[in-house]
């Protein structure tokens, strides 16, 4: 259970890093041949990702403490 939430923290890390570059204007290779509806939908998709990410650790510490006691 707690390398689950390891993965799930680190994939949510990931995703704000990229976003945050997303944000920023960086480009990477994946990025310099999106249109800009297409950085906007990736933007959105990833700020869903996150929001969801979150709500899982929340969930899996919940579980957790659950289990535990």
């Amino acid at each position: 259970m707690n390398l689950r939430r390891q993965e799930t923290m680190r994939k949510r890390d990931l995703d704000r890093q990229e976003l945050q570059n997303l944000r920023d204007g960086k480009e990477s290779f994946r990025t310099f041949f999106m249109s800009k509806e297409s950085k906007i939908s990736r933007i959105t998709g990833l700020t869903n990702r996150i929001l969801m990410s979150e709500r899982d650790i929340e969930c899996l510490d919940l579980l957790h403490k659950i289990v535990v006691l």
